[in-house]
């Protein structure tokens, strides 16, 4: 709109247009940015909502330019005119972004509510959805609107995978079997010194949740969830290794009630350091025969190089 009045103002100040004409065009225009602001009201309470200023500027500016055409300063009215359509387009941009954040904490909720358990709604691929529609609404607040919109759609796009319905296929059934009987395996093991506080994914009825979504053909999540459970359990992983190891490692680690304490004071990652540290501790004499006899080995070779030298010489 504001290209055609910017030609119109310029062929006017040139005289190639009449005042009355340029007169005529202009209200047209400031009627029409009138009718649109009225479109935009009914929005109203979502802009008051994240930006109020932006109403605020807007009627300042539509104001400015009635005043403006009414005493025949068309340039101050065309420039108005052109301020009040970039707030028109930034309320807009505005209320799309709104709406998208609206539709995005829907579609993140019903990831939520699928997905049932606390555990696995802790899990990245849950998780990452209210973490978007929380960005995305501080993208508003910041007043990057467009790029609000983007980022709220990516939820949207990211729930509607995760809630796709289908049948598993052969090779997905056999994964998630594997993946199932490694779980179990992993807390069933390391179960006598997980903390007390520490539940784990079978008595959370994690596993069984997610047997469930197969049931109910939500495959792609599942597949998602499993993995990841999967992914939180590698310190306890890690940690098992090491404990079924302990024998060709010559390293004794004491009574569960005493694992139990170091998994709770550290993590089951800072377990697997701490037992590691006291292994290396107790072959570091072993390890530094070793370097010794390396280096009397090295210096011996150099020795009969050094002598061969001299001899051929």
């Amino acid at each position: 709109m504001t290209e055609p009045l910017d030609r119109l103002l310029t062929r006017y100040e040139y005289g190639r247009l009449a005042p009355e004409l340029l007169d005529i065009e202009l209200r047209a225009a400031l009627t029409s940015l009138g009718d649109e602001w009225f479109d935009l009201g009914a929005s109203d309470a979502v802009v008051r909502l994240w930006n109020p200023a932006l109403i605020d500027d807007y009627r300042r500016a539509f104001n400015a330019a009635v005043d403006a055409l009414q005493w025949c300063r068309y340039r101050e009215a065309v420039r108005g005119m052109r301020d009040c359509a970039k707030r028109a387009a930034a309320i807009r941009d505005l209320i799309d972004a709104a709406s998208a954040a609206d539709l995005a904490e829907e579609a993140a909720n019903a990831v939520h509510d699928v997905v049932a358990i606390r555990r696995l709604q802790r899990l990245p691929a849950v998780a990452a959805t209210e973490q978007i529609v929380d960005l995305a609404r501080h993208t508003i607040i910041e007043g990057n609107y467009t790029r609000a919109s983007r980022i709220a759609a990516i939820c949207s796009r990211m729930a509607a995978v995760l809630l796709a319905r289908r049948e598993a296929t052969a090779n997905e059934t056999d994964a998630l079997d594997a993946a199932f009987k490694d779980i179990r395996s992993i807390c069933q093991k390391t179960r006598d010194f997980a903390p007390v506080t520490e539940v784990d994914a079978i008595h959370d009825g994690s596993l069984d949740r997610i047997a469930q979504l197969i049931a109910e053909g939500y495959v792609k999540l599942a597949l998602r969830l499993v993995a990841e459970l999967q992914m939180e359990l590698a310190g306890r992983r890690r940690f098992l290794i090491l404990y079924e190891r302990r024998s060709t490692m010559a390293l004794a680690f004491g009574a569960n009630d005493e694992i139990r304490n170091v998994v709770a004071d550290r993590s089951w990652d800072g377990a697997f350091d701490h037992y590691c540290g006291i292994a290396l501790a107790g072959h570091s004499s072993s390890v530094e025969a070793l370097i010794a006899r390396a280096a009397a080995a090295c210096a011996s070779v150099d020795a009969a190089i050094e002598e061969m030298s001299h001899a051929s010489a």
